[in-house]
């Protein structure tokens, strides 16, 4: 409840128009987030509504913190998706002889829409797209059907069997392309909660659903005018677990499919509390500069890390960046 507050108050200070909050379970209880929404897909959860009333809508900062006080900040849209964590499958994903669990749901959880996302924002929602459903073998030179390692998804000898791959979505949560109007113009608020590239086998399911899941923005914003990716993406560009090495002449980075791509900019924001925090055994050897980690994943191994982006489109202009 006060890591709640003090987040509260770092986006009031920041007075920030948009807010993303990832692992935001979905409580099935929708309703329109506000009454000039458009479309009718753009609903928030009643967990959403309190979250609003109890935090963003109230003043922080006072008392013996010896900070000035806040403002409230009200989001008058707000969009809660539907997400595969804790759907059942079906099927024994993870091989283990059962089916049960939230290993075997189409994203991991122990419920439906548990770890789930919200978006708030200050600017109407006009247009919402999801993804949901995006079946993996359909994304092409997917690393499912495609896999160059050693350890192959599919086919002969493959972890998966073929009814598996058919029927596995991309999305552990959700893939949501949300139009904001914006003083005018139309945005696209691109948001996505990759599924971490860890807590598997030799095989790496979640490392390459994690790099296919990054790459979807990739194949998607090419030719796109004015957009925004934003989300926890499990990945960093140089330290950490996610897919990234050389196999079969070809290379591959996971979030460096976004951040190094021209049509995405990448404002490398940073913070004096990402170099301090860098403390852990598992920090000595990591290259990326931890002034721009915005995680502290664990303090003997991962350490702190970059997973968090917010990446415009190389069309708008940044004015500021950080991380706090």
């Amino acid at each position: 409840m006060l890591q709640a507050h003090y987040v509260a108050e770092i986006l009031q200070r920041v007075k920030a128009d948009v807010l993303l909050v990832s692992g935001f379970d979905h409580d099935l209880a929708s309703g329109a987030g506000a009454s000039s929404m458009a479309n009718a897909l753009a609903c928030a959860s009643a967990s959403a509504q309190r979250f609003q009333d109890s935090f963003p809508s109230v003043s922080h900062g006072r008392g013996a913190t010896g900070r000035g006080a806040t403002e409230a900040i009200s989001y008058a849209c707000r969009y809660t998706p539907n997400a595969n964590t804790g759907l059942p499958s079906g099927f024994d994903l993870n091989n283990s002889a059962v089916v049960a669990g939230g290993d075997d749901a189409y994203g991991f959880g122990n419920c439906p829409a548990q770890f789930g996302l919200t978006i708030y924002s200050k600017y109407e929602i006009v247009g919402v797209r999801t993804f949901q459903t995006f079946l993996w073998k359909d994304m092409p030179g997917n690393l499912l059907m495609n896999d160059p390692t050693s350890n192959p998804l599919s086919g002969a000898g493959g972890f998966l069997g073929a009814t598996e791959v058919g029927l596995l979505r991309l999305p552990s949560k959700n893939h949501v392309d949300v139009t904001l109007l914006v003083a005018g113009h139309e945005v696209h608020f691109l948001a996505t909660h990759p599924t971490p590239p860890t807590l598997d086998g030799a095989e790496d399911r979640n490392g390459k659903r994690n790099h296919d899941a990054i790459r979807f923005w990739a194949d998607y914003v090419a030719g796109a005018a004015k957009f925004v990716i934003a989300g926890d993406y499990n990945a960093d560009p140089l330290d950490g677990d996610s897919f990234e090495a050389f196999v079969g002449g070809a290379q591959y980075n996971a979030i460096g499919q976004l951040l190094d791509d021209p049509p995405i900019a990448d404002p490398r924001p940073s913070s004096v509390g990402g170099e301090a925090a860098a403390t852990a055994p598992a920090n000595e050897s990591h290259p990326a500069d931890p002034r721009m980690d915005t995680t502290d994943v664990d303090y003997a191994a991962p350490g702190t890390l970059r997973v968090d982006y917010v990446l415009p489109s190389a069309t708008l202009e940044v004015t500021d960046a950080g991380v706090n």
